[in-house]
């Protein structure tokens, strides 16, 4: 917040899955995560982000595993993934003109793990949207409306 910049800006995702990789294959280092440990690391992580990537990681594994973020199922019923495939080209679409109209690049305004999410649980109004915590107030502000049209066809 403080540089007033998009996360990814700040550090990119490969880094952060590589770190997490890493910190999952070097169990001799989890009690005392030091991502500067790693092989070709960005020196601002060595740095400037290090205390914090640090802390994220010791975060993460502490989680039980049910609190782990998981990628969608796949459906066996070939109609409810139809169903949900056409929802998510229904929200992505949407996305689309929304970046349009706003200049800015469309994974940045939602990805598309998010559009995942909303196709699969189909919110039915902008509370049911903000207690899946995939959103930030501003995105609601701008997308919820249209996300919950394109979730009613």
């Amino acid at each position: 917040k403080a540089q007033d910049k998009p996360p990814f800006r700040i550090l990119h995702s490969e880094f952060l899955i590589r770190a997490a990789k890493w910190a999952q294959h070097h169990p001799h280092h989890l009690l005392q995560v030091d991502v500067a440990q790693m092989p070709q690391i960005p020196a601002e992580v060595k740095g400037r982000y290090r205390v914090g990537v640090n802390g994220a990681i010791q975060e993460a594994l502490a989680l039980p595993p049910a609190e782990i973020v998981k990628k969608p199922r796949h459906f066996r019923n070939s109609k409810e993934a139809i169903a949900i495939q056409e929802r998510l080209s229904a929200l992505k679409a949407e996305r689309e003109k929304a970046a349009k109209e706003l200049e800015v690049e469309s994974g940045f305004l939602v990805p598309n793990a998010v559009l995942e999410t909303l196709a699969e649980k189909r919110p039915k109004n902008r509370q049911e949207m903000e207690t899946l915590g995939c959103f930030l107030p501003w995105q609601l502000d701008v997308l919820a409306d249209s996300f919950l049209k394109a979730l009613r066809h």
